[in-house]
């Protein structure tokens, strides 16, 4: 629970300090809301380890990810993922349509390039996202 509160505290002042030097806290290329990125980054953290690498691996493939992919393209695609993971006949357009599939994949490959981009091979969890 003390990294979790690092990590937002973390986050927090770093949007403060940008602001603070005359920048604007979030740049038209990286429009995503605080509050989901310390979700990305806790939701990261909680299937590694709790240790300061580990958040600063984490915050890494957000923004590794998010530079790939515009916020209104992820959360279409995060909708997308969900319901394609949903049962019943609502969810058979969601798993059936190719269109759907490439907007979903792109996320997912957003995804895999910031893993293997902040996670490589030769670091401690030996580049195993996902697992602890």
């Amino acid at each position: 629970m003390r990294i979790v509160s690092a990590c937002v505290i973390f986050m927090a002042t770093g949007a403060i300090a940008a602001a603070q030097d005359g920048q604007p806290a979030r740049s038209s290329l990286d429009d995503y809301p605080t509050a989901l990125r310390v979700e990305y980054v806790v939701a990261c953290m909680s299937a590694h380890s709790d240790v300061p690498l580990i958040l600063e691996k984490c915050s890494c493939s957000f923004d590794e990810m998010a530079r790939r992919i515009p916020y209104k393209l992820y959360l279409k695609a995060e909708t997308i993922s969900r319901m394609r993971r949903t049962q019943g006949e609502r969810s058979l357009i969601f798993k059936e349509s190719p269109e759907l599939k490439r907007t979903s994949d792109e996320l997912r490959q957003a995804q895999i390039d910031a893993a293997l981009a902040c996670f490589p091979a030769s670091s401690p969890d030996g580049g195993r996202m996902g697992e602890k």
